[in-house]
């Protein structure tokens, strides 16, 4: 292997390791986004549709 070669295949390697970084820290901010959502305040629902 040169050293062009080996240089080739570090990059990609970090190249890689850092999407799935990426993906995975998408993934679990999407789903606590969707887990932890906040509840809608009182004062924004209508004034008969306010549930007990």
């Amino acid at each position: 292997m040169n050293i062009s070669s080996k240089f080739s295949k570090f990059i990609a390697t970090k190249l890689s390791n850092l999407s799935v970084n990426i993906a995975k820290t998408s993934t679990k901010s999407s789903l606590n986004l969707f887990l932890k959502e906040p509840k809608m305040p009182k004062s924004l629902f209508k004034r008969g549709a306010v549930p007990k």
